[in-house]
């Protein structure tokens, strides 16, 4: 599967500054700020945060590479409670779909760490990571 730039999005799940709709019909105030990406020599990674109603949640990607290949995808996602992300975690497992993609899920405390399968991240380049990531913190800046 090739990916292009603007089908990668789908990987990374942060939202933009104002999200489509909350449950009640009304407009869900989130903002997204992004970290810098950090190029380690053999990882790529950057976090977000998202914040709503006074609640934060941080998640920090990493794409491992060698080349310019990605060999890994690990997200771990900080909620404002245990119960959160043991909910999210819950929810993920239930759903089959969502797990075709996870090779690995577990939960400790605040944090909700994912680790991707390969077939997730196949035929992603370094630089396609790199654009994306671009792509979308500027998209978070333009949605007040």
């Amino acid at each position: 599967m090739l990916l292009t730039a603007a089908s990668m999005a789908f990987f990374f799940t942060a939202c933009s500054s104002d999200d489509d709709k909350d449950d009640d019909g009304g407009n869900a105030q989130v903002t997204t700020t992004f970290s810098d990406l950090v190029d380690t020599g053999s990882a790529l990674t950057f976090s977000y945060t998202q914040t709503t109603d006074g609640m934060s949640i941080v998640t920090t990607e990493t794409y491992g590479y060698s080349g310019s290949t990605i060999t890994s995808h690990t997200t771990v996602t900080e909620y404002p409670s245990e119960s959160i992300a043991a909910e999210i975690k819950s929810g993920l497992e239930a759903d089959t779909e969502a797990m075709q993609d996870i090779e690995s899920i577990s939960a400790s405390g605040k944090k909700l760490t994912i680790t991707y399968k390969a077939s997730t991240y196949a035929d992603m380049t370094k630089e396609m990571v790199s654009t994306v990531y671009q792509i979308m913190k500027e998209n978070s800046k333009d949605k007040k």
